[in-house]
C-alpha cells in the first residue's frame, strides 16, 4: 500500500501532535509523582528556582530522547524527507587532526 505524499503530510502532523501530547503527559506524569518537589528539596531555599530548572531538565531528557526516536521512525516509516539542523551543525568544524596552531608570521 502506497501513501500519497499529500496524505503522508497529514499524517506526519497528526503523528507530530500525538507526540507532543506524549511530552506534555510525560511532565504531568513526572510532576504528579512528585519527582520535581522530590528534587528541589534538596537544594538551598535560596536556589530553588535553580534546581526546579535542573530538575525539568533531567526529568525530560529521556521524553526528548524518545520523541526523537519516534519522530524518526514516524518519518522513515511514511517515506518524508528532509535534512535535520543537528546532521550539519559541526560538519564544517575542524577536527582536532586538523588543527594546527597559529604562528605568527
Amino acid at each position: 500500500m502506497s501513501i500519497k505524499p499529500h496524505h503522508a503530510k497529514i499524517m506526519h502532523h497528526i503523528a507530530s501532535g500525538v507526540l507532543f501530547g506524549f511530552l506534555i503527559l510525560w511532565f504531568y506524569a513526572g510532576r504528579s509523582l512528585g519527582f520535581l518537589d522530590w528534587f528541589v528539596s534538596y537544594s538551598p531555599e535560596s536556589h530553588a528556582g535553580a534546581a526546579l530548572m535542573l530538575a525539568i531538565m533531567l526529568m525530560m531528557t529521556p521524553a526528548f530522547f524518545i520523541w526523537k526516536l519516534a519522530n524518526r521512525f514516524i518519518e522513515r516509516t511514511l517515506k518524508i524527507t528532509g535534512r535535520y539542523y543537528e546532521e550539519g551543525a559541526f560538519a564544517d568544524a575542524p577536527k582536532k587532526d586538523d588543527t594546527k596552531p597559529n604562528s605568527p608570521s
